[in-house]
Formats: C-alpha cells, sequence, structure tokens
C-alpha cells in the first residue's frame, strides 16, 4: 500500500543525495493522524515501534533499519479487511503509515547530513469530492475542490 509513494522516493534519493537538495511532497490526510487509529490495532503497534526506532536512533542506518521493518510488518494488510468494510480503517492506517514514512525519510537525510537542504511536507487538501466524501457527504467541502 505504500509501493508506489517509497518506490518513487528511493528511485529520487540518489538525485537529491548527488544534489543536495530536494522537495518530497505526500498528500496526506486528517485522517492521517495517529490518534484516528485505535490504538489497540496491531497497525498502530507497528507504527508506535517505527517512532519508538527513530526517536531511539542515533544513525542513518537506524532509520533506514526503522522504515524497512515498519513496510514489512505493514505488508500484513489483508484483503478481507478491505472485502469487510474496513475501507476507512485502511485508510486511516495507510495515510498515517505515510506520515510515519515521511519522518523517518526525512530523519534518515538529517543523519546523512543532507536533511537540512532536502524538504519534507505531508499535506491534507481537506476534504474533496471522492467516493469516500460521498459515504460522509455531511462533510463540508470547498467549491475550489473538485
Amino acid at each position: 500500500f505504500l509501493h508506489s509513494p517509497v518506490q518513487l522516493i528511493d528511485e529520487l534519493l540518489p538525485l537529491m543525495r548527488a544534489k543536495s537538495w530536494g522537495r518530497v511532497i505526500n498528500v496526506s490526510s486528517g485522517y492521517g493522524a495517529l490518534s484516528c487509529v485505535p490504538a489497540s490495532s496491531s497497525y498502530r503497534r507497528t507504527l508506535d515501534n517505527a517512532l519508538q526506532s527513530l526517536a531511539a536512533a542515533r544513525a542513518a542506518s537506524d532509520v533506514w533499519a526503522a522504515r524497512d521493518t515498519l513496510l514489512r510488518e505493514l505488508g500484513v494488510f489483508k484483503e478481507a479487511d478491505v472485502m469487510a468494510g474496513q475501507h476507512v480503517g485502511i485508510y486511516k492506517v495507510t495515510k498515517a503509515a505515510l506520515n510515519t514514512v515521511t519522518r523517518l525519510y526525512a530523519a534518515a537525510l538529517q543523519f546523512e547530513g543532507v536533511g537540512s537542504h532536502v524538504q519534507w511536507l505531508a499535506v491534507d487538501p481537506g476534504w474533496v469530492r471522492t467516493d469516500m466524501y460521498m459515504m460522509n457527504p455531511s462533510k463540508r467541502v470547498s467549491s475550489d475542490n473538485h
């Protein structure tokens, strides 16, 4: 589920390192807040573990190991979760994981000495008229969002 953003970032990292410059903007959501993922869920524990590893990191290799562990452990998403109507729950976990991975990348490059020249953002565009919006049409959508 994080395959595409991670693959793209990994492809661009050598260029960002070589130029000591870069901008990464990941489209997240207010649903990506850790508080939106139930504390009792295995997904939340996985995200919390990654952030604890980040806090304890002393070198870039520690952060890369935390990223690899996070991606491996989150690979346990089951199709049954989606089929059981857990779309919004899966969306929340995915966005929280994207936010976490963004923090891990930023920290790793900071340890490598190029972090101050590479900016990392996870932005929330607000509610947009999508299939998910249609499940909760009481949310206000700006006329600028289509």
